[in-house]
């Protein structure tokens, strides 16, 4: 079996994640490309939602610490994040207007970064494209085999199309 660790560092070369937790095997079963590509593909749909997840934390991290002093944290919400690479759970700060115990934003809403669900560009434009050229069911069929779970039904690709269609 074979492992691949991820090291993360920023520009100046300090390593920014625990490799210890970034370590993912390759199983592969024969020496076979077959089997080769299967690991890979296996491995990609862990390892990319994982990285991105991670990234995204350093990003919420770095604007905690630049928040407007007008705002205090007030705990995390949890949001599923999909991509065509798969999805994750992310812990999205949430915050009060100190003074106001009232209003509430997310780090999310506040870097405005998903503006229409937690869905990226990226997979929306996949099932698009491909929602023109077989049907909904099949669209849903290849962003699994894809992404490497369920990520869409038919109907939420459905949607999408005519969102997108109305938007031009």
């Amino acid at each position: 079996m074979r492992t691949v660790t991820i090291i993360v560092s920023d520009e100046f070369g300090n390593v920014t994640n625990d490799p210890q937790t970034h370590t993912y095997q390759l199983d592969l079963e024969t020496e076979n490309f077959d089997s080769i590509e299967k690991a890979v593909i296996k491995f990609k749909n862990q390892m990319l939602p994982d990285l991105q997840a991670r990234l995204l934390e350093e990003e919420q991290e770095k604007f905690i610490k630049k928040k407007p002093d007008s705002l205090r944290c007030n705990g995390t919400v949890p949001v599923t994040i999909k991509t065509l690479n798969g999805s994750f759970t992310f812990k999205n700060k949430r915050f009060l207007e100190s003074n106001c115990d009232q209003t509430s934003h997310t780090y999310l809403g506040l870097t405005n970064q998903f503006e229409e669900g937690y869905i990226r560009y990226g997979l929306q434009e996949f099932s698009v494209y491909y929602s023109n050229r077989l049907s909904y069911e099949e669209v849903e069929e290849l962003v699994e085999r894809t992404t490497g779970e369920k990520q869409l039904s038919d109907q939420s690709i459905q949607n999408t199309v005519v969102d997108k269609a109305l938007e031009l």
